[in-house]
């Protein structure tokens, strides 16, 4: 960030706050790099230059990825400061200066890579963008230790044979941090996030446990004084790996940070040779790649998890609204029937009255069939309304042959105005167990069907029949036509709800018939069998039998 950009931030109270912000960041980027150089310098490794663990290009990183590219020079200015004030003043300005400027630009090429991958909840989204950030990091650390190694190679001060070794030494190092300190600061959000999702005391648990384990691998191989073995150290993979498995990658960028801070505090407070660096740095390589894969994949699972459950609860309310339009459609359905027999009724009434020589019988027998039809009409809503709450009907012993005779005369009058002719075949059968209305109304379905069915054929020609028959422990119904009947490839789907071959169809009826004998015990099918028109057979149980 320039000076230039610095003072028009002044200006707007939000413009203030992204300024303070930053100012911020800045100052605390410069104080924490100063202190860590300090300490880097002050407890280096013997050899020059060689650092176990060196953050420096991780808070660099993290700056540039939270703040932005243009505070792309702050890393040049504080590493220059941090050279001359920690280091001593150097016997060139060429050195420094060309170090810092190789180290701050590739800092921005590759936070530059980092910041479209960074989603606004969570440092990482998957394991995809965990993956490339680890690749992203070891190519930060390669680039890095090269640029380190290429000034004083400039300058004269390393000889070109000793470049490899530089830049294994001081790359390992800067990954190691890159890997620890990167994920853990930029995760914060999404750790915070992860506690506000679970319970505090499940949330206070896990995390005593990771800090015992953490605390008693230290204390083992602090009483086993094996602070120069590095297989020691991998005691601590343990309280990672578990908290990794059991939060995600937020809580685990943290433990790896934690646990890399402890091995480090302990290699810096007994001592370490030489030849344990390499160990020691693949140790904190090996427990940051491990951690952060394990805690992407948990995460991945958890969001995983997440998006069926609302996908879950989706659907449940898709179903619910599908359901509740089914019926009220199939509510439509169902009244339209009686509602249509009392307009008839009412009409006949109305004309007989206007007539003037109006037959007294008559009228009254119109409109009693018309107030039977409303009630009718009543009691299919109710019945409807105690059918979609599952489980509550009104269950009696049904006499099928009386029902089907009582239908046959009600429809009597519709049938005769299609032409065509209604017969009821009713021996003597048992009575079954189920509720009368809605039994009524699946035979109402059927026989309706059955007469627009009959209606396209020439007058006086077709016969609808509803035949009885007793059939071991269960009564058979039978409707059949002498319809057109129903083409083989619409016969798969004729229960299906919203199916339909009328033009003023809703595709309900058959639907809901199905659904009412079914939620009485019974079942319903088409029987193709016959030649020529339509047969649908649907069987109850007789009484004393038990009812689903």
């Amino acid at each position: 960030m320039t000076a230039p950009d610095l003072w028009r931030l002044r200006g707007s109270p939000g413009a203030r706050d992204e300024f303070v912000i930053k100012t911020t960041a800045v100052v605390l980027y410069a104080a924490v790099y100063l202190a860590f150089d300090w300490l880097r310098v002050s407890h280096a490794l013997p050899g020059p230059g060689l650092a176990l663990w060196n953050p420096l290009p991780a808070f660099g990183l993290v700056l540039l990825l939270a703040q932005g590219l243009r505070c792309a020079p702050v890393p040049f200015v504080v590493g220059l400061l941090s050279d001359w004030a920690v280091g001593g003043a150097p016997a060139g300005i060429a050195e420094p200066l060309l170090a810092n400027a190789l180290a701050a630009a590739a800092l921005t090429v590759f936070a530059a890579l980092l910041r479209p991958n960074l989603p606004d909840d969570d440092a990482f989204g998957n394991l995809a963008d965990i993956a490339r950030f680890l690749a992203i990091s070891i190519l930060v650390a390669l680039a890095l230790a090269g640029l380190a190694a290429a000034a004083p190679i400039v300058t004269g001060a390393l000889p070109p044979a000793g470049v490899l070794v530089a830049v294994r030494q001081v790359s390992l190092g800067d990954l190691a941090a890159v890997l620890g300190l990167v994920p853990a600061i930029m995760g914060i959000p999404a750790a915070r996030l992860r506690w506000n999702k679970i319970a505090p005391s499940t949330g206070l648990r896990d995390i005593a446990l990771f800090s015992s384990g953490l605390a008693v691998s230290l204390v083992v191989i602090g009483t086993m004084e094996a602070y120069s073995e590095p297989h020691f150290f991998y005691l601590m993979f343990l309280p990672v790996v578990w908290i990794a498995a059991r939060q995600g990658l937020a809580w685990a960028a943290i433990a790896v940070l934690l646990a890399q801070v402890a091995l480090v505090a302990t290699v810096a407070r007994f001592g370490s040779g030489r030849e344990d660096v390499l160990a020691f740095q693949i140790f904190l390589l090996t427990i940051a790649f491990t951690g952060l894969i394990i805690g992407s994949a948990v995460t991945e699972r958890h969001r995983a998890e997440t998006a069926l459950r609302r996908q879950q609860a989706e659907l449940a309310r898709m179903g619910r609204i599908t359901t509740a339009g089914a019926l009220g459609l199939a509510v439509v359905h169902q009244i339209s029937q009686p509602l249509a027999t009392i307009a008839t009724y009412t009409h006949a009434s109305r004309r007989l009255l206007q007539s003037g020589s109006a037959d007294r019988d008559l009228v009254v027998e119109s409109m009693a069939k018309a107030e039977a039809e409303v009630q009718r009409a009543g009691l299919i809503i109710e019945r409807m309304r105690e059918f979609t709450a599952r489980g509550k009907k009104s269950v009696t012993a049904v006499n099928l042959g009386a029902l089907a005779r009582e239908i046959a005369e009600a429809l009597g009058d519709d049938a005769r105005r299609a032409g065509v002719r209604l017969r009821v075949a009713a021996p003597p059968v048992p009575s079954v167990t189920a509720d009368r209305i809605q039994i009524e109304q699946v035979l109402v379905n059927l026989v309706r069907n059955a007469i627009e069915a009959g209606a396209a054929l020439p007058t006086g020609k077709a016969t609808v029949r509803i035949m009885l028959a007793s059939r071991g422990e269960e009564v058979e119904v039978a409707v059949e036509d002498q319809g057109p009947g129903i083409p083989p490839e619409a016969a798969a789907s004729l229960f299906e709800p919203f199916e339909t071959s009328k033009a003023n169809g809703m595709g309900l009826g058959l639907w809901l018939s199905r659904e009412l004998v079914e939620g009485n015990g019974g079942r319903l099918w088409y029987d193709p069998g016959r030649k020529g028109g339509a047969r649908f057979v649907f069987r109850l149980p007789r009484r004393g039998q038990d009812v689903l």
